[in-house]
Order: structure tokens, then C-alpha cells, then sequence
């Protein structure tokens, strides 16, 4: 969808407080809220620059306007309950802080900058090497704070350990809403077989934290590890602004970076996001300079990034620790791997950071709600992140089989855990075969019905494939159709005489005959018989003593356990014992 279809479109203007809500960034928005509403959208990947798609600016304190594509996937309010020149800012009760849709941006002005960039994602997405994909990358530059005492100190709190505090000289109290959040080495504690490469860490802060390595400009081994292709999942903290991330000029990413496998970067400093500055710098750099260097995707700030001088109590080092917790920590939040989609891990960091949206620090005020509105993803949102050594197999049936009176019970067994989404598909035997039914959950047990047009033997097939299209093979029974079929005479006189016939080539077994009267009935108004089988060809007789008085219908039901039915009803004159006129 253009930017110019969804101006054209009606639909989507609002002339209330006009030009106020009916601006491009308001008719992108109503148009996201239609994707999301009407066709079940999850996932929306913005292509295109300020220029030709510009974000809406969100206000914070501290800075002012800041470009948030926040607006376009958290769609509750309007961001600008007071109709003012101001969007997003504190006391504003517009401000919607959880997420609807999951949200990304490429800042692509030409057919080549897509073409890079789209090689790079799909190199990743493709990519099986647990050597390319098992390499974390942490960087620290120096930032000369006095709270931190040692290196490394920021990416240990965003990234690396798991913790349930702050770090640094005066922390401050911890918020019980966020408990113990995981990172790196709590994955690799939980899940040693798909751990991940910790080894590169470069700080230029002296004293260094356990498992960190110095340098005087960090910068210079970092690189040399980039190019060697050493680290896939980057996360740092450095000097930075619209041309420099991570202590490093745009023209020097371009120059002396020559890795050959694309890379992830997360990067807490300040500006580097910023896609209104002339060519967008170092963004573009990373993710249009070629098809194979640099950055498949980027977590930049388009405004300041927030660290604190004391304490990793902070709005971008908690923001960047939820981002990572998102992936990490199964069970508590993404539930599976198949989840690992980088839009969803920024909508969870973002959302469990509502209730810190008027926190605020003395000397930057609005600060977290400026971390929530200008902390971007630069990135297809829907790609995913993969586990180091992950094998994806395949899932198999582990139940079928055939109810005549329920139907085909199926279910199928991903290996990879119970919290898989699996598909079935059923081939019926008689030239029917179904679509990929699903997704269910692995285990579940899912009943299908099916009619055959005649009786007989079908070969029933069943197959199942997980969300990777990992497929089993089919699985078959034998499933016998009997040609059953069972019709009911009814007669009067002394009570009433019930017949039962299997005019069929097979036999009818667990019959069951429900008989119902009714009128003025003082003796047997319902009755229940059961016979084990009734032959081919053969008649079961079923007499039944009533006494009543009046006019009364007789209904009769049969079914057997092949699923054969049959109902029949009569009105006769009930006189005491005896039943006349039945018809």
C-alpha cells in the first residue's frame, strides 16, 4: 500500500478538528487501524523515508519533537486529547502506551537501497550456521561516568546477565512489576545446548567486569571482530549522533567494516536514528551501504539515549534489558522461538514500560517518556531472531483414529515442545483431501467429521507440519463404512409392537431403541431397549405394555454404533391397554 493510495482513499481522512487529525500521518494511521481491525494485520513494515513518509513527532520534556513511529502502532486515543501543537506529551491523556501492531522501518529511498537491504535480511532469515548464528557482540565505550567502577558495566545490566536490581554506585529501588528479567547468560544457563558466544566484550573503561576486554579505543577490536564475522547479535553503548554509532563515523562503517555475514546492532546512544538528517547517515549506512555488510536491522534512538551517571537506572538500559527478556525468557513471555520476531520484542519491552512513562531524572526531564516515544526499529518487524544450534524437526501423528458416532480423533506431536503450533492435513480416502487445518497446539486433540456417498474400506491419511513447513509423512488407517441401514414399523393392539430391520450387507451392533409417548400416559411414556446386533436381513421385535387414554404419537429413534439412525412416528387411541388405529 502507497502513501498515495491512502491519501486518495476516503476513508481514511477525518475533517474533524481539521487539519489537525487529516494530515498524512493521521490518514497512515487510520489506515493502520483498518489493516488491524478488518484483515487481522499483525505486522507493518513502514518503507520509506521523512521525506516521503514522515513519522509523527511525539514531545517529550527534555528535547521536544522527536520522530516516533510509535503512533501508528499503539492505535487506542489520538495522541492529542487537547488538540494542541503538541503530540504525546505528558498530561495529555491521548497518549496510548500498548502496542496493537508490531512495527518496523526501512528508510529506503531507491530500488537498490530495498535490494540491499533485502538480501541481508533473507542472508539471516536462510542462515542454519550455528557459527554465524551463536555470536553475541557487546560494546562499551568509554563514557568516563563516576557510578560505574569497572567496564561493561551498562551491557551486563541491558544485555548480558540476568538481574533483579541496578547496577552502579547509587541504584535506587528496584520496581517489583518487573522481577528477575533474563539475558544472554541466563539463556545459556537454561538452554546450554543452543547457548551463545559471550567472548566478545570490549570496553574502554579500566577496571573491566569479569569476561570483559579492554582497550584504549574499543572501536579498534570490535571492528576487527565485525570483520572476521565474530558477532551476529550486537549490543553497545557509545558516542553517537545522525552520522556516528558505536564511537564510529558513518564513512569509516563504510570503509573499513567489510563482514560478510549481516549483523543485528542495538545501540543506546544518542541520534542515530535520526532519518531526517540529509542522507540519514549512519542508519543508511548501515543498512543500504552494500548486500552483505554491516546491519540487516538496527535499534536506534531518534532522539537522546538515556544512561544514568550513577546507575543503570535508566529509560534506554531498561528498555534495551525488556528487549531481550522478551526472547529469552520462554516461558514468562515469548512462549516459543517461532516467536522471536524483533516487532515483538520491541512492542513487550515498550508496553512493560507504561508505568514508567512520567518517570522522569533531574537533569532530563521526560526522559523515559522519551525513550518509549524515539526508541525505533529499523528493521522488518516480523523477522525473526534464531536460537544458536536450534534443529527444527519435523512433527509426526501420534493419534488417529475413527469414531463411527464421533468421528476421525487426530492429533500430532511437535518434538520441539508442547507450546508448537502444528497443521494437519487429512486425506480422506475417497479423493477428498482436506487444506492445512490449524494451527493447534502439539498434543491437541482435534475431532473431524467426514460422509463418504457409499459404504466400503477407505485408506484415511493423516500428515502434520509445524510454522517452519517441517511436514511428516502420512500416517494411514483402514476406516470400514457398513453398509447399514436400519428401518422401524410401528403397530397397535395390545400395547404397541416396534420392528426393527437391518436391510443392510453388515451388521448393526449396540442398537439402541428410544421409544416416547405422548398424551395422558400412566404406564410406560418412554422406554429404553438395547440389542447387541442385528443381523443382514434379519428383525428384532420389541413389545411395549403402556396404559393410558387419549390420542397419542408414538416416536421411535434407533442408532447403532456404525452410525446407522433411523426415526419413525404414528398417532393411534389410546384405551387403557390397547392402542387402536395406529397410523
Amino acid at each position: 500500500m502507497t502513501v498515495q493510495d491512502i491519501n486518495a482513499c476516503p476513508d481514511y481522512w477525518n475533517s474533524t478538528y481539521s487539519p489537525l487529525f487529516n494530515d498524512t500521518q493521521a490518514r497512515i494511521r487510520e489506515f493502520c487501524k483498518d489493516a488491524y481491525e478488518d484483515w487481522g494485520t499483525s505486522y507493518v513494515l513502514i518503507a520509506g523515508d521523512a521525506d516521503t513518509i514522515p513519522a509523527r513527532q511525539l514531545y517529550y520534556e527534555y528535547e521536544g519533537d522527536v520522530d516516533s513511529d510509535l503512533y501508528w502502532s499503539n492505535l487506542d486515543n489520538s495522541f492529542n486529547a487537547d488538540h494542541d501543537n503538541q503530540w504525546g506529551e505528558q498530561g495529555d491523556s491521548g497518549f496510548d502506551p500498548y502496542s496493537e501492531l508490531f512495527i518496523g522501518r526501512v528508510t529506503c529511498d531507491t530500488p537498490q537501497d530495498v535490494s540491499n537491504w533485502l538480501t541481508k535480511s533473507f542472508c539471516y532469515a536462510d542462515a542454519t550456521d550455528p557459527d554465524y548464528l551463536e555470536n553475541g557482540g557487546f560494546f562499551e565505550g568509554n563514557n568516563g561516568w563516576p557510578g560505574y567502577e569497572k567496564g561493561g558495566t551498562t551491557i551486563d545490566f541491558a544485555a548480558i546477565n540476568g538481574t533483579d536490581h541496578w547496577y552502579g554506585s547509587d541504584p535506587g529501588q528496584w520496581p517489583g512489576f518487573l522481577g528477575f528479567l533474563y539475558g544472554f547468560a541466563t539463556w545459556n544457563a537454561v538452554h546450554p545446548t543452543n547457548a551463545f558466544n559471550l567472548t566478545v566484550r570490549w570496553a574502554g573503561s579500566y577496571p573491566t567486569n569479569p569476561g570483559w576486554q579492554y582497550a584504549q579505543n574499543p572501536a579498534v577490536p570490535f571492528r576487527n571482530a565485525i570483520n572476521n564475522d565474530s558477532v551476529t547479535l550486537i549490543t553497545g553503548i557509545g558516542h553517537a549522533d545522525p552520522a556516528m554509532s558505536l564511537d564510529v563515523y558513518d564513512s569509516d562503517w563504510k570503509t573499513l567494516y567489510h563482514n560478510t555475514k549481516p549483523f543485528f546492532i542495538i545501540d543506546l546512544g544518542c541520534h542515530c536514528g535520526d532519518f531526517d538528517s540529509g542522507d540519514d547517515g549512519v542508519l543508511d549506512t548501515m543498512l543500504f551501504n552494500s548486500n552483505q555488510t554491516l546491519a540487516f536491522g538496527c535499534l536506534y534512538n531518534t532522539g537522546y539515549g538515556w544512561d544514568g551517571f550513577q546507575s543503570t537506572n535508566s529509560s534506554d538500559a531498561l528498555q534495551t534489558k525488556l528487549f531481550w527478556d522478551y526472547f529469552f525468557d520462554l516461558a514468562n513471555n515469548s512462549q516459543s522461538i517461532d516467536n522471536w520476531q524483533l516487532g515483538k520484542g520491541l512492542a513487550w519491552s515498550k508496553d512493560i514500560m507504561a508505568p514508567t512513562l512520567n518517570w522522569t531524572m533531574s537533569s532530563a526531564p521526560g526522559s523515559w517518556r522519551g525513550t518509549i516515544e524515539d526508541r525505533l526499529l529499523f528493521a522488518d518487524p516480523a523477522q525473526q531472531l534464531k536460537a544458536p544450534g536450534y534443529v527444527n524437526n519435523p512433527p509426526y501423528i501420534s493419534f488417529l483414529r475413527w469414531y463411527p458416532n464421533i468421528g476421525l480423533e487426530v492429533s500430532a506431536t511437535d518434538p520441539d515442545g508442547w507450546l508448537e503450533h502444528v497443521y494437519i492435513q487429512i486425506d480422506w480416502g475417497d479423493g477428498t483431501i482436506t487444506d492445512w487445518l490449524g494451527p493447534y497446539h502439539s498434543d491437541e486433540l482435534v475431532t473431524l467429521k467426514h460422509e463418504w456417498a457409499t459404504p466400503g474400506d477407505y485408506v484415511v491419511k493423516a500428515r502434520a507440519k509445524d510454522v517452519h513447513d517441517a511436514m511428516s509423512d502420512w500416517t494411514a488407517i483402514v476406516v470400514h463404512i457398513p453398509d447399514t441401514s436400519l428401518t422401524i414399523s410401528i403397530r397397535g393392539g395390545l400395547g404397541i409392537t416396534v420392528k426393527i430391520n437391518n436391510t443392510g450387507s453388515d451388521n448393526a451392533t449396540k442398537v439402541k431403541c428410544a421409544i416416547g409417548l405422548s398424551g395422558f400416559i400412566l404406564m410406560g411414556k418412554s422406554m429404553t431397549r438395547e440389542m447387541d446386533i442385528i443381523l443382514p436381513g434379519k428383525t428384532i421385535t420389541i413389545r411395549a405394555f403402556i396404559l393410558g387414554f387419549g390420542r397419542t404419537t408414538v416416536d421411535v429413534n434407533v442408532t447403532s454404533a456404525e452410525g446407522a439412525t433411523a426415526q419413525k412416528s404414528a398417532q393411534g387411541l389410546l384405551l387403557g391397554i390397547f392402542v387402536l388405529g395406529m397410523k
